[in-house]
């Protein structure tokens, strides 16, 4: 946030969980997206990061229910399931500053003048799978007291595969 210094990321997230005195009716909200990786852009099954071939671009779901019974109690439900893909990049060069070999032209390696001595390419493709529900009841014995029942699933499994180049 604007307040914090810029040497580190921070702050805080305040979840809260839709109630069904928000709706004077049953209310259906859903959502439908497509997760899409521009660096994997096939629209088909392509290798990786499995065994089998798989989709990288995904849709995915989003839902919520919400059921008034009365002024005084009722139910929301929501829902989200999703397949992400990632592939995560990276190279690293490895240079030496100190030994008894020259360069091509027969200069000798310093620090000036390094040696290339390593090349890595590294290539980590992930597929990553959420689901989660939520069920809560709303209870309201009296105007002034609440009372709320909460019961939440969630899944977060992945698979990731390593490619490694050398030169």
């Amino acid at each position: 946030t604007p307040d914090m210094p810029n040497n580190s990321i921070g702050g805080q997230v305040n979840l809260i969980t839709k109630s069904s005195f928000e709706f004077a009716r049953p209310t259906y909200t859903g959502r439908v997206f497509f997760n899409f990786n521009s660096m994997d852009a096939d629209l088909k099954k392509t290798p990786g990061p499995v065994k089998n071939d798989t989709f990288k671009s995904t849709p995915g779901l989003e839902f919520t229910v919400t059921q008034p019974f009365s002024k005084t109690l009722g139910i929301a439900f929501t829902g989200y399931l999703a397949r992400e893909y990632k592939n995560n990049y990276r190279v690293q060069p490895s240079y030496s500053y100190t030994g008894t070999f020259s360069n091509l032209a027969g200069q000798q390696i310093s620090l000036a003048n390094p040696a290339l001595t390593r090349f890595q390419i590294q290539s980590t493709p992930m597929m990553v799978d959420k689901m989660s529900g939520n069920l809560r009841v709303d209870w309201k014995p009296s105007p002034s007291q609440s009372i709320r029942a909460n019961v939440q699933y969630s899944t977060y499994d992945s698979v990731e595969a390593q490619r490694n180049l050398d030169i």
